[in-house]
């Protein structure tokens, strides 16, 4: 038999991420659901909508491959365009740690949707 593969260390540390940031979004959710607190559940809302959008921007559309200093604009000076690149370049890198809080609240919020659609008496 051959010996399973390992992940590597960076993969480990962003499946820890991934549970840490889902264990504190559940219990915050748990916490405000079990007081009640329905209208901050609600802005749950509106933090998971606005982080989507910031994750879509910076990571350029869901883009697998960024544009290169070559593909910009040709009329732009090659400084502006070096500062474009370098730019999307850093967004994308950044849009990858949003990750870590985005997923867990999406994940949260959709139970919550569940919840209040079928199984929620009195909202």
């Amino acid at each position: 038999m051959s010996d399973p593969r390992k992940p590597s260390p960076e993969a480990q540390k962003k499946v820890y991420y991934l549970v840490a940031s889902f264990a504190a979004v559940i219990t915050l959710y748990t916490v405000l659901f079990k007081l009640e607190y329905r209208v901050i559940i609600d802005c749950l809302y509106l933090v998971t909508s606005v982080l989507f959008v910031v994750y879509f921007y910076m990571s350029y559309g869901f883009a697998k491959t960024l544009p290169t200093k070559e593909e910009l604009n040709p009329a732009w000076q090659e400084s502006r365009r070096e500062k474009f690149a370098e730019r999307i370049r850093r967004n994308k890198e950044y849009s990858k740690k949003l990750i870590y809080p985005l997923v867990p609240l999406m994940a949260v919020m959709a139970f919550d949707m569940i919840y209040r659609a079928f199984f929620a008496t009195n909202l």
